[in-house]
Parts: C-alpha cells; sequence; structure tokens
C-alpha cells in the first residue's frame, strides 16, 4: 500500500511538471495565479491517478513516450512554439520600437525643417510687402508727376505752336519779299553789278577803273548771315517742332517712350524702415526650432533570459533522448507488464508465434508435410499457409485489411499451434482471461492460470481425463 501511495505521489509530481512546462510556462500568469493551478494540477492528478488505473499507466507511458521519435518530434514543435512566443516576438517588438523611433525622429526633423523654411519666408515676405508698398507709393508719384507733365507739355505745345505759327508768318513775309527783291546778299550784289555795268558805259576806255567796286561786294557777304538766319528758323520750326509733335502723339496713344525716366526719393524714414523690419524678420531663424532627443528614445522590451534557458535546456533534452531511445521503447514493456500482465503475455505470444511464422517457408512446410515426424506434421496441420504468407505482409496496411489477423490458435506458455479440433487444450474459465493452455503447459501449472491464477478445471475428474490423456 505505501508503494502505491509513492507510485501515485511522484506520477502526480510527473504530471504536474509537465502541465507547467508545456502548457502553464508559456502563458506568464501572475506567480500567485501560477501557483494555484500547479496545486489545482497536482490535486487533480493525484484524485485521478488514485481511481484510475489507466490513467496511472497512460502517465507512466508519458516519459518513455517522449525518447520516441514522435515524442521528441513534439517536443520540438513545442521548442518552436516556445521561440515564436518567445525570442521572436521580443524581436518584432524590439524592431516595432526602432521603427517608431525613427520615424519620431523624422517627424521632428520635417517639423524643424518646415519651420526653418517659413522662417526664411518671414524677411522675404516683409521685403515683398514693403516694396509693394513703396511701388504704390512711387506708382502714386510718378502718376502725380505725370499729370504735372502733361499739363507742362501742353503749355510748351501751346507756346511752340505759337511760336510756329509766328515763324511761318515771317518766313512767308520772307518768301514774299524773297521772290520778289531777292534775298539781301542777291540785292546787293545785283546792285553793284548794275553799278559796275553803268560805270563802265560811262567811262568807256577807262571802265578797268569800274573793277574797284568788286572789292565793295564783299560787304554783301554780310547779308548772308540773314540767310543763315532764316534758314536756322526753317530748321527749327521744320526739325524740333516736328520731333515734339511726334513725342507727343507717341505718348496719346500709350507707345512706350525711348526717353529713359529715373525717379529718386531722398529721406531717411522708408529706408530705416524697410531696414528695421528686414533685421526684425531675422529673428525667427536666431531662436530656432528645438529639437528634443529624450521624446525618441527607444523603450525596448527586455528578453526574457529564463525562456531562452528553457529552450536550450528542451534542445538538450531532445539530443539526449536520441541516444536513450532504445532504453526508453524497452521501458514500455515493462510498465505494460507491470500494469496489465496478461495482456503483455498474449502479445509476448503473439510476437513469438509472428516471428517464427515470418521465418517459415512454403517449401518447408510442404516437406514436413511429407516427411516431417508424427509431432512435426501436427505441428504444421495447425499452421497454414496464408497464416505464413498473413505474417510475412502483415507490416503493410492494404495486406492486413484483405488477408485478415489470422485466427492461429497458440497455447500462452509455450507459443506452440494448437489445433482445436485435435489437440487438447484447456482455456481459462474467467470471461476476460485470455489464457490458453496445451496438456502440457497444463500440467506444469498445476491447474492454475498463469495470468490470473485462477483454477484452470474446476473438477477433479476433467484433470484427471487430462492427466490420463
Amino acid at each position: 500500500m505505501a508503494w502505491r501511495t509513492v507510485e501515485i505521489v511522484t506520477l502526480a509530481a510527473i504530471q504536474t511538471v509537465i502541465v507547467n512546462v508545456l502548457l502553464l510556462g508559456p502563458l506568464a500568469f501572475r506567480p500567485a495565479l501560477h501557483w494555484l493551478l500547479l496545486a489545482a494540477s497536482f490535486t487533480v492528478g493525484l484524485v485521478l491517478l488514485k481511481r484510475s488505473k489507466g490513467a496511472r499507466c497512460v502517465t507512466m507511458l508519458l516519459v518513455p513516450q517522449f525518447l520516441s521519435k514522435r515524442g521528441r518530434a513534439a517536443l520540438i514543435g513545442y521548442i518552436f512554439l516556445l521561440t515564436i512566443t518567445g525570442p521572436t516576438a521580443n524581436t518584432m517588438v524590439n524592431v516595432e520600437v526602432l521603427g517608431e523611433t525613427l520615424s519620431c525622429t523624422q517627424e521632428q526633423l520635417k517639423a524643424a525643417i518646415r519651420d526653418t523654411i517659413s522662417a526664411l519666408k518671414v524677411p522675404f515676405l516683409a521685403m515683398k510687402k514693403i516694396i509693394d508698398e513703396l511701388l504704390k507709393t512711387v506708382e502714386r508719384s510718378f502718376m502725380k508727376v505725370q499729370r504735372i507733365m502733361m499739363e507742362m507739355l501742353k503749355l510748351v505745345k501751346r507756346i511752340l505752336h505759337s511760336i510756329k505759327k509766328a515763324y511761318e508768318w515771317l518766313r512767308d513775309i520772307v518768301s514774299v519779299c524773297n521772290d520778289k527783291l531777292g534775298t539781301p546778299s542777291e540785292r546787293c550784289l545785283h546792285a553793284l553789278d548794275q553799278a559796275i555795268d553803268g560805270c563802265k558805259e560811262e567811262m568807256g576806255a577807262m571802265d578797268f577803273l569800274c573793277e574797284v567796286t568788286q572789292v565793295a561786294k564783299t560787304v554783301c557777304y554780310g547779308a548772308k548771315m540773314v540767310d543763315y538766319f532764316c534758314e536756322l528758323i526753317d530748321f527749327i520750326s521744320d526739325a524740333v517742332v516736328e520731333e515734339i509733335e511726334q513725342d507727343t502723339t507717341e505718348r496719346s496713344s500709350s507707345s512706350g517712350t525711348i526717353t529713359p525716366l529715373s525717379v529718386g526719393v531722398s529721406g531717411e524714414g522708408i529706408l530705416a524702415d524697410t531696414l528695421r523690419d528686414i533685421v526684425r524678420s531675422f529673428e525667427p531663424i536666431v531662436n530656432g526650432t528645438a529639437i528634443d532627443p529624450a521624446e525618441c528614445i527607444p523603450d525596448a522590451s527586455t528578453p526574457r533570459f529564463a525562456r531562452y534557458g528553457q529552450i536550450v535546456a528542451l534542445l538538450a533534452l531532445c539530443w539526449c533522448f536520441a541516444f536513450l531511445e532504445p532504453y526508453g521503447l524497452r521501458v514500455r514493456q515493462l510498465v505494460m507488464r507491470r500494469y496489465y500482465p496478461a495482456r503483455a503475455r498474449a502479445r509476448a505470444i503473439w510476437l513469438y508465434g509472428d516471428i517464427l511464422l515470418k521465418r517459415e517457408s512454403l517449401l518447408k512446410m510442404l516437406r514436413l508435410q511429407i516427411a516431417g515426424t508424427g509431432r512435426e506434421r501436427k505441428q504444421q496441420e495447425a499452421i497454414s499457409w496464408i497464416d505464413v504468407v498473413r505474417a510475412k505482409t502483415n507490416r503493410y496496411w492494404i495486406c492486413r485489411t484483405v488477408l485478415g489477423r489470422g485466427e492461429t490458435v497458440r497455447c500462452i506458455l509455450c507459443g506452440d499451434a494448437l489445433n482445436e479440433q485435435y489437440d487438447p487444450h484447456v482455456r481459462c474459465s474467467r470471461p476476460d482471461c485470455p489464457g490458453l493452455y496445451c496438456q502440457d503447459c497444463l500440467l506444469e501449472t498445476g491447474n492454475n492460470c498463469s495470468l490470473c491464477m485462477d483454477l484452470l478445471v474446476s473438477e477433479r475428474s476433467g484433470l484427471d481425463e487430462m492427466y490420463l490423456e
């Protein structure tokens, strides 16, 4: 009883450890809740193991099951799950934090560049505003000057028009005089020529004395100045006045002038105000935009180093299980013999018979049937050729489906094949016991089943008959 209690407590502890490693560990509960769940798991395991032999057998088989190929595959899958939910998830979180940090720095840099560009625009906007106001002022002044100049131009045009009319009147008078009498120099020279001609007529042979009057012609050249003055008047009236009229015509038709104009503004108010506004507009650039790197410090997730240790330990355990696999598979037979001895014995008999059938050959069976001894022929009669074929092909599921499992009866102790019609044999009287014994084994067991320890033949007469046979 004490051994059974120790066994149940040990198996409950194994169940609790497996539940803790495979289920509760990855979920990361709070410590109080974690220990509470462990206690509940241990209690449920104790109750279940105490009431059920099958639960104890399954729990005992869990440890050697991990040594098998499928157990290691399940353990590696669990390691992969731990890696995904542990280091991989932590790495993804840290990558996301790093991306947010980089984007935060870029946003701050974009905001700083945006503020800097806005600050750079301020002086130019101020200059543009001042220049616009200055241009409007200059435009108003220019329009005022233009109106004054137009009035002056009109007055000058009127004066020039009057002068032109006077010049035209004088020119007409001079033209009339010149047409009738000639120019002053011409009249002077004509008068001297007439005087010379008259002198020559009067002097006769002494007419060479009249050549002295040729000197007087130089006086007539003074009258040429009058001709030049008249030509100057004609030039002024025809060239200068005509150019002024042409310029006036161009202004009235809104065409550009060829005369360059410039406006100078004297004073200290506008320029000083302009410079002060420009300097004042650069003040935001001097202040600048503050970039606080503390806002973008990454808050990385701390890795769970216990999870790394758990993964490494499980990997090392997988390697150990790979070397211990043959021993673990043998432990399963011991567990079955401990909890289900009848099933273990039946399995051993079946395995023994299966190995013997696989060693058989159809030619050997035929030879024993023809030239064998009586016992060998009786043994071969209990085994059919279909049993041999079935034993050699039972590894393929399609052959097991077509040929079936077979119905060969064997003694549970010696493993000899029995013919139920001809060979004497005894079955155990208990319905759930698979015990089947040949005559020799029945005598050796002393009428007791080796599996359930029950009587094989209840009546003494039946046993005596077996002895007599």
